[in-house]
């Protein structure tokens, strides 16, 4: 275990550029007391793993104190400002053991419940395997330096590149060399510490399809700031995972160098990927900025448009809306998003330099710095369709025009209807709103009443029905006729309804607005077709929902009554009917006095 040491060390090196937010997040409730203690931050640990304590209102005046757990020595690491203690848990039986440290003459204890380590049977394999893992091939670091070398905001060079080549081929070959207990001891810290030595992933293997300014077309699968908002979450994520690293430390360890090696090894490579990932996210992903954009009626595209409506008809709009790679304007931006974005940052950043704090002592400098977007200017951007998802239409100005909004692959689809009827002025906004912000765009419009169909006749047949059945009322039942309608709403509304008779007595019918006709012939005689019941098929075909009823009275004595007996029928039928649209011209059969009659001219 003594060579172990140092990374008790390099582990408060690492501890002071990042915990702060942890400690912030995984705060004592005594802290506010005054008292002095101290806690394991986690208490399940296994022989050889990084173990940390927390404490409280303690100082120190030394970074290396000896301390106890299970009655053997160890060295403890200590970081003041991130009031951190950190030691390798050494060979010890299962089982919970007392940690115990004197500070200022006074003893503070915690409690850890130690396992025993994963039995490794061939070390070599196992540190050849984790390696190969956790570290980029030369081929693979020569593809990520391609493709984010040129990307606004990386100081990535082609020494940054050189010097992460040989780190790990001298990490490689110094492990070739080592002794058996070496590789013994080498094996038990990575499989206690698996958290530094997880697989690698190519940062642009997988990468976001996005916008990106490299090529001529958008080939993203998703919209602007869908594509942004999975940069962001996957900088978080990765910040987390790096913060996870700090666990590890990494300072100069002469007496254990393939350990400390290791550590640095492995901070280096995380941090490339980390660091590539970034720079390959935010140069693909892109905010917002600016007034949307909308397509008018003529397809030209401006900031504000004057639309013409029609009643009941629906409009899509197209809105677009300029857009541009987030850049130093958004270090001061509200969101939220963008501010976990710039705090991620910020963080890749301070192990940046912590890592090469380390990797200089065994000659290893990394040029450059890590990804910040203060360093990238606003020099790109392109005009994109804007998600109507994230729109919505309000403020609809006059009350006397109602409206909708729904959405297709294309745009906003838009709708209104007044119940007035005269042509009705109003606006209208349409609102963007994102996890990036909010804005509006207000549109002027006219709406106009549907502008005059030209006259149209529907054709078709009447049945009459009995009104009950065995009905002597009835004699004709099942006999059909002709029916037609002539429909002219505009200029002068007219709807006619005539039919064909073909009862004895009773003549031919025309009848207008509600279908309904009633006339009194002669002294003691009324003739009646009601077709109350009816539904119309726009251009398609007009029929009863329901019945109608087609009556013939006479003075007295048929003997047919019906509903009193105060009314003696001759007649009583229910009645269907059902016609077809027949288009804009006149139907035979009809004389030129019966036309001018039901045209109205």
């Amino acid at each position: 275990m003594k060579n172990l040491v140092p990374l008790l060390i390099l582990l408060i090196v690492l501890t002071a550029a990042c915990t702060k937010e942890s400690n912030t997040n995984n705060s004592n409730t005594n802290t506010n007391t005054g008292q002095s203690y101290i806690s394991a931050k986690k208490s399940d640990v296994t022989v050889m793993e990084i173990a940390t304590i927390e404490v409280t209102n303690l100082a120190f005046d030394a970074k290396i104190y000896d301390a106890t757990i299970g009655g053997k020595t160890i060295k403890v690491g200590v970081d003041s400002s991130a009031a951190i203690l950190a030691f390798i848990v050494p060979e010890l039986a299962s089982g919970k053991y007392d940690f115990k440290i004197i500070v200022n003459n006074i003893e503070y204890k915690t409690e850890f419940n130690v396992s025993a380590g994963t039995l490794i049977a061939d070390p070599t394999a196992f540190i050849n395997n984790s390696f190969s893992e956790f570290t980029f091939s030369d081929n693979n670091l020569d593809s990520i330096y391609s493709h984010i070398k040129d990307a606004d905001g990386s100081q990535f060079s082609a020494q940054h590149l050189a010097t992460i080549k040989a780190y790990t081929k001298a990490v490689n070959d110094s492990i070739a060399n080592m002794s058996a207990d070496q590789k013994k001891e080498l094996a038990a810290f990575i499989a206690a510490n698996l958290e530094l030595f997880s697989a690698v992933q190519n940062p642009i293997a997988n990468n976001i399809k996005g916008y990106s300014f490299k090529t001529s077309g958008d080939e993203a699968l998703d919209c602007p700031e869908a594509i942004l908002e999975q940069t962001i979450e996957r900088a978080r994520v990765n910040k987390n995972k790096l913060l996870s690293l700090v666990l590890i430390g990494i300072v100069a360890a002469p007496s254990a160098p393939w350990i400390s090696a290791a550590c640095g090894l492995g901070l280096m490579v995380k941090l490339y990927q980390f660091n590539a990932s970034n720079i390959d996210g935010l140069d693909r992903a892109l905010v917002r900025f600016g007034e949307i954009l909308v397509a008018d009626l003529n397809s030209s595209l401006k900031t504000a448009s004057v639309y013409t409506f029609q009643k009941d008809k629906a409009y899509q709009i197209k809105l677009q809306s300029p857009y541009r790679n987030p850049d130093k304007e958004d270090v001061n931006s509200t969101s939220i998003l963008m501010n976990d974005m710039i705090i991620s940052l910020n963080e890749i950043g301070k192990m940046w330099d912590k890592i090469n704090q380390f990797t200089s002592k065994f000659g290893y400098v990394l040029e450059g710095s890590a990804y910040d977007l203060n360093n990238v200017a606003v020099a790109k951007s392109k005009t994109l369709a804007v998600d109507p998802h994230l729109l919505f239409m309000t403020n609809i100005s006059n009350p006397k025009v109602t409206g909708k909004l729904d959405f297709s692959a294309d745009g906003i689809i838009v709708e209104f209807t007044t119940t007035e009827i005269v042509n009705q002025e109003f606006t209208f906004d349409i609102m963007y709103k994102s996890k990036f912000g909010e804005s509006k765009l207000t549109l002027s419009a006219t709406l106009e009443l549907i502008p005059p169909q030209k006259p149209v006749w529907y054709v078709g047949k009447y049945e009459l029905g009995e009104w009950s059945p065995g009905s002597t009322c009835s004699p004709q039942a099942g006999q059909t006729g002709d029916i037609y309608f002539y429909s002219a709403p505009f200029p002068n509304y007219r709807f006619i309804c005539v039919t064909r008779s073909i009862l004895d007595g009773v003549p031919d019918l025309m009848q207008t607005g509600t279908l309904r006709w009633s006339q009194e012939y002669s002294p003691g005689l009324r003739s009646q077709f009601d077709l109350d019941y009816y539904s119309i098929d726009d251009k398609v075909k007009i029929a009863s929902t329901s019945f109608g009823s087609c009556t013939y009275q006479v003075a007295a004595g048929t003997g047919c009554t019906s509903w009193s007996a105060s009314i003696d029928l001759k007649y009583l039928y229910k009645l269907t009917f059902s016609a077809n649209y027949a288009g804009e011209g006149d139907p035979a059969g009809f004389s030129a006095d019966e036309l001018k009659l039901i045209k109205g001219q």
